[in-house]
Protein backbone atom coordinates (compact mmCIF):
# COMPACT_ATOMS: atom_id res chain seq x y z
CA UNK A 1 0.00 0.00 0.00
CA UNK A 2 1.30 3.23 -0.61
CA UNK A 3 1.25 6.05 2.03
CA UNK A 4 0.39 9.84 0.43
CA UNK A 5 1.87 12.81 2.01
CA UNK A 6 -0.65 13.59 5.27
CA UNK A 7 -2.27 10.67 5.14
CA UNK A 8 -2.62 8.91 8.54
CA UNK A 9 -0.94 6.07 9.75
CA UNK A 10 -4.22 4.44 11.63
CA UNK A 11 -6.74 2.69 9.99
CA UNK A 12 -6.76 2.30 6.18
CA UNK A 13 -10.64 4.15 5.98
CA UNK A 14 -9.61 7.68 6.15
CA UNK A 15 -13.09 8.39 7.29
CA UNK A 16 -12.62 6.12 10.47
CA UNK A 17 -12.24 8.28 13.52
CA UNK A 18 -9.04 7.30 15.38
CA UNK A 19 -9.39 6.06 19.01
CA UNK A 20 -9.74 8.30 21.76
CA UNK A 21 -8.51 7.84 25.62
CA UNK A 22 -10.43 10.07 28.65
CA UNK A 23 -7.61 12.79 28.70
CA UNK A 24 -8.11 15.70 26.59
CA UNK A 25 -5.45 16.70 23.58
CA UNK A 26 -3.31 20.00 24.48
CA UNK A 27 -3.36 20.37 21.07
CA UNK A 28 -6.97 21.33 20.86
CA UNK A 29 -9.51 19.22 18.88
CA UNK A 30 -9.00 17.38 15.53
CA UNK A 31 -11.14 18.92 12.71
CA UNK A 32 -13.87 16.27 11.96
CA UNK A 33 -13.95 16.53 8.22
CA UNK A 34 -12.18 13.25 6.75
CA UNK A 35 -8.80 13.85 4.49
CA UNK A 36 -9.56 13.47 0.88
CA UNK A 37 -9.85 9.90 -0.93
CA UNK A 38 -8.00 11.04 -4.29
CA UNK A 39 -4.76 13.43 -5.08
CA UNK A 40 -5.00 15.77 -7.22
CA UNK A 41 -3.32 14.98 -10.67
CA UNK A 42 0.55 15.13 -10.26
CA UNK A 43 0.55 14.49 -7.03
CA UNK A 44 4.27 11.93 -7.21
CA UNK A 45 6.50 14.40 -6.48
CA UNK A 46 5.54 17.36 -8.96
CA UNK A 47 5.93 21.55 -7.71
CA UNK A 48 2.36 22.10 -9.38
CA UNK A 49 0.62 19.29 -6.86
CA UNK A 50 0.56 21.54 -4.09
CA UNK A 51 0.41 25.07 -4.74
CA UNK A 52 2.71 27.06 -2.52
CA UNK A 53 5.24 24.43 -1.22
CA UNK A 54 7.31 23.17 -4.64
CA UNK A 55 7.81 19.62 -3.11
CA UNK A 56 4.14 18.10 -4.28
CA UNK A 57 3.04 18.14 -0.30
CA UNK A 58 -0.17 19.93 0.37
CA UNK A 59 0.05 22.68 1.99
CA UNK A 60 -1.18 22.88 5.88
CA UNK A 61 -4.18 25.16 4.60
CA UNK A 62 -5.33 22.14 2.42
CA UNK A 63 -5.28 19.40 4.86
CA UNK A 64 -8.21 18.80 6.59
CA UNK A 65 -6.21 18.29 9.86
CA UNK A 66 -4.73 21.79 9.58
CA UNK A 67 -5.56 23.37 12.65
CA UNK A 68 -5.29 26.56 13.50
CA UNK A 69 -2.91 27.55 15.93
CA UNK A 70 -5.41 29.37 18.09
CA UNK A 71 -4.71 27.67 21.48
CA UNK A 72 -1.24 26.28 22.72
CA UNK A 73 -0.93 23.88 25.80
CA UNK A 74 0.98 26.67 27.92
CA UNK A 75 -0.92 29.62 26.47
CA UNK A 76 1.59 32.12 24.31
CA UNK A 77 1.96 35.41 25.19
CA UNK A 78 0.19 38.22 23.33
CA UNK A 79 3.58 40.99 23.54
CA UNK A 80 7.53 40.35 23.93
CA UNK A 81 8.25 39.79 27.53
CA UNK A 82 10.99 42.04 28.48
CA UNK A 83 14.61 40.89 29.35
CA UNK A 84 14.69 40.22 32.60
CA UNK A 85 18.10 40.24 34.29
CA UNK A 86 19.19 38.53 37.84
CA UNK A 87 20.76 40.86 40.20
CA UNK A 88 24.50 41.07 40.22
CA UNK A 89 25.56 39.38 43.58
CA UNK A 90 29.18 40.13 44.35
CA UNK A 91 31.24 37.07 46.14
CA UNK A 92 32.93 37.64 49.25
CA UNK A 93 36.41 37.38 48.58
CA UNK A 94 38.22 34.35 50.37
CA UNK A 95 40.12 35.86 52.75
CA UNK A 96 43.64 34.17 52.93
CA UNK A 97 45.18 32.15 56.22
CA UNK A 98 48.20 32.81 57.03
CA UNK A 99 50.99 30.30 56.00
CA UNK A 100 53.24 30.54 59.20
CA UNK A 101 50.61 29.72 61.41
CA UNK A 102 49.47 26.45 59.58
CA UNK A 103 53.26 25.84 59.50
CA UNK A 104 53.99 26.44 63.50
CA UNK A 105 50.62 24.37 64.11
CA UNK A 106 52.34 21.56 62.24
CA UNK A 107 55.56 22.04 64.16
CA UNK A 108 53.76 21.96 67.10
CA UNK A 109 52.21 18.52 66.63
CA UNK A 110 55.30 17.13 65.74
CA UNK A 111 56.75 17.92 68.90
CA UNK A 112 55.19 15.41 70.20
CA UNK A 113 57.28 13.05 68.37
CA UNK A 114 60.76 15.15 68.01
CA UNK A 115 60.62 17.47 71.05
CA UNK A 116 62.46 20.15 68.92
CA UNK A 117 60.22 20.99 66.62
CA UNK A 118 58.12 22.42 69.61
CA UNK A 119 60.57 25.65 70.16
CA UNK A 120 60.03 26.15 66.04
CA UNK A 121 55.97 26.13 66.55
CA UNK A 122 56.17 28.36 69.58
CA UNK A 123 57.99 31.50 67.38
CA UNK A 124 55.93 30.92 64.12
CA UNK A 125 53.33 31.06 66.35
CA UNK A 126 54.16 34.36 67.76
CA UNK A 127 55.25 35.66 64.49
CA UNK A 128 51.92 34.58 62.91
CA UNK A 129 49.98 36.31 65.38
CA UNK A 130 51.46 39.14 65.03
CA UNK A 131 51.35 39.31 60.90
CA UNK A 132 47.28 38.87 61.37
CA UNK A 133 47.04 41.77 64.15
CA UNK A 134 49.01 44.17 61.96
CA UNK A 135 47.12 43.02 58.62
CA UNK A 136 43.38 42.06 59.01
CA UNK A 137 42.66 40.61 55.76
CA UNK A 138 44.46 37.31 57.09
CA UNK A 139 43.18 34.57 58.64
CA UNK A 140 44.35 32.32 60.94
CA UNK A 141 44.65 32.96 64.12
CA UNK A 142 42.99 29.82 65.65
CA UNK A 143 46.26 28.20 64.04
CA UNK A 144 48.25 30.48 65.59
CA UNK A 145 46.90 30.40 69.12
CA UNK A 146 46.57 26.59 68.82
CA UNK A 147 50.55 26.59 67.86
CA UNK A 148 51.19 28.41 70.90
CA UNK A 149 49.23 26.37 73.27
CA UNK A 150 50.37 23.23 71.61
CA UNK A 151 54.00 24.65 71.86
CA UNK A 152 53.71 26.05 75.70
CA UNK A 153 51.89 22.59 76.83
CA UNK A 154 54.48 20.69 75.40
CA UNK A 155 57.43 22.63 76.93
CA UNK A 156 55.72 22.68 80.04
CA UNK A 157 55.67 18.97 79.82
CA UNK A 158 59.07 18.73 79.04
CA UNK A 159 60.03 20.53 81.70
CA UNK A 160 58.17 18.51 84.33
CA UNK A 161 59.88 15.51 82.97
CA UNK A 162 63.36 16.23 82.86
CA UNK A 163 63.05 17.76 86.57
CA UNK A 164 61.09 14.54 87.38
CA UNK A 165 64.18 12.66 86.24
CA UNK A 166 66.66 15.47 87.78
CA UNK A 167 64.56 14.35 90.90
CA UNK A 168 64.63 11.37 90.75
CA UNK A 169 68.35 10.81 90.19
CA UNK A 170 69.31 12.85 92.77
CA UNK A 171 67.72 11.07 95.19
CA UNK A 172 69.15 7.55 93.75
CA UNK A 173 72.61 9.70 94.30
CA UNK A 174 71.98 10.77 97.73
CA UNK A 175 70.97 7.52 98.52
CA UNK A 176 74.03 5.69 97.53
CA UNK A 177 75.76 3.34 99.93
CA UNK A 178 78.48 3.93 98.42
CA UNK A 179 80.50 6.15 100.48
Amino acid sequence: MTQFPGAPLGPSDPTTPLPTTGATNPYGTPPTAPLPTSWPAGSAGTADAAPGTGYGYASAAETAYAAPYSSTPYGSPTAPQPYVTQPYVTQQAVRPTNQLAIIGFICSLAGVATGISVFVGIVLGHIALSQIRRDPNQEGRGFAVAALAIGYGLLALGVLFVLFWVVVLASVAGASSYG
